[in-house]
């Protein structure tokens, strides 16, 4: 079960929840509303997996012709957020249910200067989690397997993606491996569905779907990653070198 400590919309979920009373408005403003739960539709469900294959970030762009009060403007949603009980996220990907356990709201509105490109910050947003790195990540591997985690000067990254490949015993294997082809590409975007079709080496770290692959091992986790500048050896001939083809 993975827990998400955020506020977060869920536009389109099914829900189970208790019937009202006519006190039903003062009991959402008092905070004594009963815990939304419920199981997630195909899209739902489909999304989660999507997200592993590039992380879906939801922007919202609202431009004010008048002064703009900040700290009342994320009063307001703070608000509206926790009395519809829309906070503290818990999503069992498994079983495929959620629930909202409620606690207070964590949102943080970005404001735009008068002036601002908001096209380049929709932009920012969107290739998070973390975006495009000057440094690379790099993984060493041993027997498919990953034994090494290395980015000079990012210690906070560097845990967090051993944290993701050690949370289970499969996590941290090479369950997928693929070769862009796509010569057209000039250079990496931080959108993986098309960065993945970048002349290259496509590598997949955990689950290999197996219903597709036929492998007969699984794992809850998957994450995708890119060499741009690899060299490819089949059967002792090398076909491509530093992410360009000799074939």
């Amino acid at each position: 079960m993975q827990k998400i400590n955020r506020a977060m919309a869920a536009p389109g979920i099914s829900v189970q929840r208790s019937p009202r009373g006519a006190n039903a408005l003062q009991d959402l403003q008092s905070g004594l509303h009963d815990k939304l739960r419920g199981k997630l539709n195909l899209f739902q469900a489909t999304m989660l997996r999507w997200r592993e294959l590039h992380p879906y970030i939801a922007v919202h762009v609202v431009r004010l012709n008048q002064p703009l009060e900040a700290a009342r403007l994320k009063r307001r949603i703070d608000y509206r957020l926790e009395t519809a009980g829309l906070t503290g996220l818990i999503l069992d990907r498994g079983r495929r249910r959620f629930e909202f356990s409620g606690g207070p709201a964590a949102i943080e509105p970005t404001i735009l200067a008068a002036g601002d490109d908001a096209n380049r910050v929709v932009e920012r947003e969107i290739n998070e989690r973390y975006g495009l790195f000057e440094t690379p990540v790099r993984l060493r591997l041993r027997d498919s397997r990953v034994v090494g985690v290395e980015m000079p000067g990012e210690p906070q990254i560097v845990r967090e993606v051993e944290d993701y490949l050690a949370q289970h015993p499969n996590s941290n294997r090479a369950g997928e491996f693929a070769i862009g082809t796509n010569i057209g590409l000039t250079e990496i975007i931080g959108n993986f569905l098309q960065d993945e079709k970048f002349p290259g080496v496509h590598v997949a770290f955990g689950d290999p779907y197996g219903h597709e692959t036929g492998a007969d091992w699984t794992a809850p986790s998957h994450v995708d990653v890119l060499a741009s500048h690899a060299d490819v050896v089949v059967d002792g001939r090398k076909i491509m070198e530093a992410g360009r083809f000799l074939v």
